[in-house]
């Protein structure tokens, strides 16, 4: 339990008007001090190997500096480190003084393969320093970083600065070194991540305006870019049809001659004809599920923004708690008996419990109620003194099965959550995707020219992506069962891949219906065994393989149909991956109407019911309708990911870290009776509240905002909190586990101010804001985020307090400018999928993302992957 600031805030609560305009203005000169010119390093760690990302494609056209890594006891990175300079050139359209040579691991002079004097002949001939460092012994590596800053142009106050290596040369553990002065041995190399540090340079100069013009006419130049469309997508086939064609009209399509309309269609595919801007709403049609009148059109856009306003808000403060549900995987700290509770509130007796009175009159006058509890048989000595602890409340073989209405013990074999890969194979999926300029020239430097391959095809991006995955998987979690679902006009049920498979077309009657089609899941579930995946390994990646594409986008049977399946498997995944917008069958978005959000939030709510997540895959080109389908994900707890094709890969590899933790997670908030909570949708009134939660994952993270009551002055030295989690672990043992601390008030709101955490308070604004764009309430969602922005600047004075808040502004400055630029589509409620995308990540941001450098050290040595999975993964090539 983190909070928002050092202190409760117990004073007037204030309105506040913020400037419509978000943008923070020039930065001030940074103050020299004896120890040098403090500066803020972004360290952007590319991960193992130099796979596709689009915030490496971002930073590498944004970078201020680059360090080139090699290994020196092997020859093969030095060849790469070579081909990066020519690589750099090629990207940047720059010369090399932006980067530094950097030949790693030195403390291993006795295996050494590249001698010293080549790594200083490279960097001759490139014009850049070169050091050797040791990112296990720290030699040199504070050095090699302070001589690339100093030779860098004096823009700013802050340098982003990209780490670049193949595989294996120790990118990840320089980062850590410099940021954290730590080593981590075997450091999973599948994570790409950005690291801010705070530090005190000698030798700089004062800012450049000539640097510093530069640098703002590149930030133009990356919005620019930003604001342009990707390039055309090429027409795969001859015989495929457009997933997003009404079907009932694809056979009028199919049957006219070379010059009609669908010659024009393929002209349009292939770019060779300008395709005209995607229109929302293609017709109004009542859902046929949940009926009701169709939606009116959207306005169109018009073409003059909006004049710029003040925004009204409350101001922000301190009184933030955030709730870290991944740390239910840590073993707990269990005490013995039943929990003692309030009879009134149901508070648990905890440390800020007092008990009076002596033995067989005992009282406890509860502290979040004021009810006098008598006749406590429990001591003062004998209350659990720590923050934290658990009490087990069934054992890991008592489970509870349904059984009718009526649930009842039973012994059940214990079986881990599954995994439904349910893959969109419809006609769309055959496209190709251009290869990013930066990917297509780093693979012709790294092969000297041959590899030429400009452009891939959706569904071969993510067969790759599954079949690698399932590799993985294979090493790390041998025993979970994996499935494999396909659906284009027909749902393909292929199980493990060991029998043949079953089908049904999503035009029939029963993929119209939403119980029937869970029915239909659950009864396959008894007829399907599953093996573990490493026994069914080598079926399931054959019968990727073979997939190929076909039909229309019957993304809703399928997707239900995958929900009934595991609904009586708690803590199962289903993860759907799709580029088209759902046109047959449940939940079709043909006229875009109101119900098919209906239809998915069912489905997401369904689903959390039963314990089971969906994530949500998205790939980038045709509309998917995503302001609509990412309910589904949203409303179960998983995530929702927009992305290219070509990042697929890291995306599954990421969804498979973030592990189910906990099932049947439901959290109780309990306040002091002076304080109520602020929480949107919920009553204004509540001192106590209750979230239904499902499954926890690794990253889930709660917050919770809370105010005194009506203004109320206080007149105490400090208030309690208690939060209390029911859940399951993975053996099935189910708990309790409660969170209680005292936390001192102050009525001064500038003491409040100077004590905030800047992360707690960051991941409520942006959390809070996604749940209020849900909610169609953009302005209000802007005004939070400007004022913490504002709150923060005023009051950011300690290296972690500015680190934080550089990475808080880095996360939301992606969606303030969507809010700004998208302001008619926001206030008409039509959201084309990128925006859709901004407040789906909002709602479910992670703490971790939110951490500077210093406060990141307890998150990066949790980061060890197996050693076969590192030599697996390096050995793939781009």
């Amino acid at each position: 339990m983190n909070f928002g600031s050092e202190f409760v805030y117990v004073g007037v609560e204030e309105d506040e008007e913020v400037p419509d305009d978000w943008s923070t203005g020039s930065e001030d000169e940074a103050d020299v001090t004896e120890d040098g010119v403090p500066v803020l390093l972004d360290i952007l760690d590319t991960a193992g190997q130099e796979e596709y990302s689009a915030i490496k494609e971002l930073c590498m056209r944004t970078g201020d500096g680059f360090f080139i890594i090699y290994n020196i006891t092997n020859r093969e990175s030095f060849t790469e480190a070579t081909a990066m300079f020519r690589w750099l050139q090629r990207v940047t359209g720059e010369d090399h003084s932006r980067a530094i040579l950097c030949g790693n691991k030195s403390d291993l002079e006795a295996s050494r393969v590249v001698e010293k004097r080549e790594g200083a002949a490279l960097a001759q001939t490139q014009s850049v320093p070169f050091i050797e460092t040791s990112a296990k012994t720290g030699e040199n590596v504070i050095k090699a970083m302070e001589t690339l800053v100093k030779t860098l142009p004096r823009a700013s106050n802050d340098y982003k600065i990209v780490m670049l290596g193949s595989g294996g040369v120790g990118k990840s553990s320089i980062t850590v070194m410099f940021v954290q002065n730590i080593f981590v041995d075997n450091y999973d190399p599948t994570i790409e991540d950005s690291f801010r540090k705070m530090v005190n340079i000698k030798g700089l100069g004062p800012i450049d305006s000539d640097a510093r013009a530069a640098k703002k006419e590149k930030k133009k130049k990356k919005k620019k870019s930003k604001a342009t469309p990707s390039p055309p997508l090429s027409y795969a086939s001859p015989n495929m049809l457009c997933s997003n064609i009404d079907p009932a009209m694809q056979g009028s399509f199919a049957k006219q001659k070379s010059g009609g309309f669908l010659s024009s269609l393929r002209r349009t595919l292939s770019g060779k004809k300008k395709k005209a801007p995607h229109q929302p709403v293609v017709q109004q049609r009542a859902d046929p599920v949940f009926g009701g009148p169709p939606e009116p059109p959207s306005a169109v856009k018009s073409a003059t923004p909006p004049a710029a306003k003040n925004l009204q808000c409350k101001k922000l403060d301190g009184n933030i708690v955030h709730v870290a549900l991944g740390e239910l995987a840590e073993e707990p700290n269990q005490v013995t008996g039943d929990p003692v509770r309030c009879s009134r509130c149901k508070a648990v007796l905890c440390s800020t419990s007092t008990i009076t009175g002596e033995s067989g009159d005992r009282v406890w006058k509860c502290e979040y109620c004021y009810n006098e509890n008598k006749n406590i048989d429990m001591s003062q000595e004998e209350i659990p003194k720590d923050d934290r602890f658990d009490y087990m409340l069934s054992p890991p073989d008592e489970r509870t099965e349904e059984s009718g209405d009526a649930e009842k013990p039973a012994k059940l074999e214990k079986k881990p959550g599954i995994i439904i890969y349910c893959m969109d194979v419809s006609g769309s999926m055959q496209m190709q995707f251009q290869v990013s300029e930066m990917q297509a020239a780093w693979r012709q430097e790294r092969t000297g020219e041959r590899d030429n391959v400009n452009a891939v095809s959706r569904l071969g991006c993510i067969k790759e992506a599954v079949q690698r995955l399932l590799e993985q998987l294979r090493i790390e979690q041998p025993e979970k069962p994996v499935m494999l679902v396909t659906f284009g006009s027909e749902i393909c049920i292929y199980g493990d891949g060991s029998a043949k498979q079953k089908s049904f077309y999503g035009s029939s009657a029963e993929s119209r219906d939403f119980d029937k089609l869970i029915e239909k899941g659950i009864s396959y579930a008894r007829k399907i065994q599953l093996r573990p995946l490493d026994e069914a390994y080598d079926d399931l990646h054959r019968t990727v393989g073979d997939l190929n594409t076909t039909g229309c986008t019957a993304l809703g049977p399928a997707l239900t149909f995958c929900v009934g399946f595991v609904s009586k498997m708690p803590g199962s995944e289903v993860v759907l991956c799709t580029d088209g917008m759902p046109n047959e069958g449940i939940g079709s978005l043909q006229g875009q109407s109101q119900h098919g959000q209906k239809f998915y939030e069912k489905v997401g709510q369904y689903a959390r019911s039963k314990d089971v997540i969906i994530n949500l895959l998205a790939v980038e080109g045709e509309p998917v309708g995503l302001q609509y389908v990412s309910m589904c994900a949203i409303a179960s707890g998983g995530s929702v990911n927009m992305l290219n094709p070509l990042e697929i890969v890291r995306q599954l590899r990421l969804i498979a870290q973030n592990a189910v933790v906990a099932t049947g997670v439901n959290v109780t908030f309990l306040l002091h009776p002076s304080m109520v909570f602020m929480e949107d949708g919920y009553p204004s009134d509540m001192s106590r509240l209750v979230k239904e939660v499902g499954s926890a994952l690794k990253d889930t993270d709660l917050t919770f905002r809370f105010k005194t009551k009506n203004n109320e002055q206080l007149n105490v030295s400090s208030v309690p909190f208690q939060v209390q989690i029911e859940y399951t672990r993975k053996d099935g043992m189910k708990c309790l586990r409660v969170l209680c601390k005292s936390h001192t008030v102050t009525k001064d709101r500038k003491t409040m101010e100077e004590a905030l955490d800047m992360a707690v308070v960051g991941l409520e604004a942006i959390q809070t804001s996604g749940q209020l764009l849900k909610k169609g309430k953009a302005e209000e969602a802007k005004a939070n985020i400007i004022s913490a922005k504002r709150v923060m600047s005023r009051n950011c004075k300690t290296s972690s307090q500015k680190e934080d808040k550089y990475t808080f502004s880095r996360n939301v400055d992606n969606i303030l400018e969507d809010l700004t630029e998208n302001a008619q589509d926001w206030a008409t409620g039509q959201l084309q999928d990128k925006s859709a995308n901004v407040f789906a990540g909002s709602e479910r941001m992670a703490f971790h993302k939110m951490k500077g450098g210093s406060s990141k050290a307890e998150v990066v040595q949790k980061r060890k992957a197996d050693s076969k999975v590192r030599d697996m993964y390096y050995g793939y090539q781009y």
